[in-house]
């Protein structure tokens, strides 16, 4: 079992997890697991003072998804008029084809409606022929801001090994081993 899927499940069944029970039910080192959390420390949040874990994420894309709406690519889909109708938001001034689509829509009610400019959803089609796409589409690892949880503690720990054992003039078969025990701990 992963360090994430320790932390999801305890939160889960206790709504928070500790460092002594992340150790005990995932069963790895605890040198692992403390380089883990080390790695991913703005994945998760933590109780003020206890250190509790309360909540993890596998990946943030808030930064990156604004990045990839700013380039007038992609847009989202959001309700409007008190959800009678769907309308398609993506920045304006950044797509000259894209803003020309905008309509108005009149929102509201007697005596207090309001019109704003928007695309329709009837008008999705429009939108993907002159190249957008919705932004659920979009391979938010391209943008910058784009963070994901890394597990791969063993990985660097067994190529700094190798590194290690490559540079050794005779390769003895019981230093081998005791350096890919040191970089394993």
């Amino acid at each position: 079992m992963t360090v994430f899927d320790t932390i999801v499940s305890l939160i889960k069944v206790n709504g928070k997890a500790t460092l002594s029970q992340i150790i005990s039910f995932s069963g790895l080192p605890r040198k692992h697991v403390l380089k883990v959390l080390e790695d991913n420390r703005n994945l998760f949040q933590t109780k003020p003072g206890t250190g509790q874990i309360l909540r993890a994420y596998r990946r943030l894309t808030g930064e990156a998804r604004n990045a990839a709406m700013a380039t007038g690519q992609f847009y989202t889909e959001t309700d409007i008029n008190y959800g009678c109708a769907v309308s398609l938001e993506f920045p304006k001034g950044v797509n000259p084809e894209a803003d020309a689509l905008r309509r108005g829509y009149a929102c509201g009610g007697l005596g207090d409606s309001y019109t704003v400019q928007v695309v329709l959803k009837e008008r999705e089609g429009e939108l993907r022929a002159i190249g957008m796409k919705p932004i659920a589409e979009a391979d938010l690892s391209q943008f910058p801001g784009y963070v994901e949880w890394v597990e791969d503690v063993e990985d660097r720990a067994a190529v700094a090994a190798a590194d290690e054992i490559m540079k050794m003039p005779n390769r003895d078969a019981q230093k081998i081993i005791e350096i890919i025990k040191r970089h394993m701990k």
